[in-house]
């Protein structure tokens, strides 16, 4: 456990370490962890080493423990809400670009990318869970289309716009429309209006997700939610899964360090799992400085006039 400055809100972050490269690892405890730009270089080197050393264990004693991941069907009192997920339109839109389906996955042979967990959002999880979850409770948990799992955000005029901030990173501007005027209620105008243009923010489609691709099982969405229900004790949950049938289709995950070292995740004999956030000797637990995330979302107004057009 790294010091903390008492002067700081701060969560405790699980940084995984022996994987990321030793560059890589030392400017993610010296630039984001609260007191790490004081921390003892040496010492994290060669906590380091040591866990490097342990991975190349893993390497040979749980070589081919990603492969071969399977999708089991869902239980059928789940069947129908998985449907519906599925049918949902902004589901269809996010994911139209390969085959998906909905099926239970072993949480602990997940492949991972994401070097570090928030416990803080993990206490917040494990609050929704519950003590004893139902299969619908978990399910509500992968797939909350209640938008329950997203914190509260606040919001002031300012200009011709708005500040938006939300404790969550994912908070974004999420685009804009010219409607109708009569798609828009609870808005009195000064005048007659021709058309209304629609401004969105809030969050993207937050289901938990993973990626099949030569056989093993990448997560792509939603490393908190498996963290928490793995520590729960629950070893397999209801995941989206979409079906990558070609490197070709890795880019359009979104995900860089994947699109950019393929072969660390996918041919390695023993890449990183979820359950390595649970190894003492692949972990570390620092404090973060706490962060929002500010949206600003404003409009100009320029009226002038021009020589007509010919009609």
């Amino acid at each position: 456990m790294l010091p903390v400055s008492q002067q700081q809100t701060t969560d405790d972050h699980i940084f995984l370490t022996g994987r990321p490269p030793l560059q890589e690892y030392l400017g993610f405890i010296t630039s984001l962890t609260a007191g790490g730009a004081d921390a003892d270089r040496a010492s994290l080197a060669r906590d380091w080493r040591a866990a490097n050393d342990h991975v190349r264990q893993l390497e040979s004693m749980e070589a081919g423990s990603a492969d071969d991941a399977t999708v089991e069907p869902l239980p059928e009192s789940l069947e129908m809400v998985a449907h519906a997920i599925l049918t949902n339109p902004a589901i269809q839109q996010s994911y139209a670009l390969m085959p998906i389906s909905i099926g239970m996955v072993e949480l602990e042979r997940l492949v991972v990318y994401q070097k570090a967990i928030n416990l803080g959002q993990i206490a917040r999880v494990k609050a929704r869970v519950g003590a004893t979850p139902s299969e619908v409770d978990i399910f509500a948990t992968c797939f909350p289309v209640d938008r329950g799992l997203d914190p509260e955000f606040g919001f002031q005029p300012g200009g011709n716009g708005w500040s938006f901030v939300s404790p969550s990173n994912d908070f974004r501007f999420l685009g804009g429309k010219l409607v109708e005027p009569a798609a828009v209620s609870a808005f009195d105008v000064q005048g007659a209006p021709v058309a209304m243009m629609v401004l969105a923010v809030g969050y993207g489609i937050n289901v938990f997700a993973a990626a099949l691709i030569e056989g093993r099982l990448i997560l792509t969405n939603g490393s908190h939610r498996a963290y928490a229900l793995l520590e729960a004790g629950i070893t397999h949950a209801p995941c989206l899964v979409q079906n990558v049938s070609r490197r070709e289709e890795i880019e359009l995950l979104g995900i860089p360090d994947l699109s950019a070292n393929p072969d660390l995740y996918l041919k390695a004999p023993r890449p990183p799992l979820l359950k390595d956030y649970f190894d003492p000797a692949l972990r570390i637990v620092a404090s973060v400085p706490r962060k929002d995330r500010h949206v600003q979302v404003a409009f100009n107004v320029n009226p002038m006039d021009l020589p007509a057009s010919p009609r």
